[in-house]
């Protein structure tokens, strides 16, 4: 989708404030007029997050890719000791983070990354999660899948939320090329989160 890469500049009007109770907290987010799910948190960041706090023990320092105005991030570093970087292509949607951050006052130690996958970002994670923008075009969601493992430390994760009818299928099977393992955490209203672990060769 073109807006991905496009950026528009902004008027103080297209900017606005919503709330959003997430597993009984409340959260509030800074958003504009050409940002994914802009006026509420989208079901698969949702989906994710459920599989997160269901099967998973994340520690460490990980990474948000396509990170948007930060929901996932934001969340994660709120429920966890967790340092979550963020990573979108989008000016803007690095602008709504930091704005976010500050709203929902988090003060961990994280890096904000303006960068076309990762030509901006060298930095080596504990654990990467991922809502990606699937409407970018899967050449983008590919070159992730694939950049992911390097920049990954061994025993590392990586753990995305994808439709069924975008790509599911598709993307379990490059992970597993990649990785050699994926396992599906989750699978709800057509949303799959699958969860790749980086292992010894």
């Amino acid at each position: 989708m073109q807006h991905y890469f496009i950026e528009k500049e902004h008027k103080e009007s297209d900017y606005f404030t919503f709330d959003e109770i997430i597993n009984g907290k409340k959260y509030s987010f800074l958003s504009c007029d050409n940002i994914f799910s802009k006026k509420s948190v989208d079901k698969g960041t949702l989906a994710l997050i459920k599989a997160i706090d269901k099967h998973l023990k994340l520690v460490g320092v990980g990474l948000d890719f396509g990170s948007g105005y930060g929901v996932l991030a934001i969340y994660l570093m709120k429920n966890y000791d967790l340092n979550v970087d963020m990573l979108d292509v989008n000016k803007t949607a690095i602008y709504l983070s930091k704005q976010n951050i500050i709203k929902n006052k988090i003060k961990n130690d994280i890096e904000f990354f303006e960068s076309n996958v990762f030509s901006n970002n060298e930095k080596i994670y504990d654990f990467m999660v991922s809502n990606p923008p699937i409407k970018a075009g899967k050449t983008i969601l590919f070159e992730f899948l694939k950049e992911s493992y390097n920049h990954l430390k061994i025993s590392g994760t990586l753990t995305i939320v994808i439709r069924k009818d975008a790509g599911m299928e598709s993307a379990k099977k490059c992970l597993l090329q990649i990785y050699g393992n994926c396992q599906i955490l989750l699978r709800e209203k057509g949303y799959y989160v699958l969860h790749c672990i980086k292992q010894l060769e």
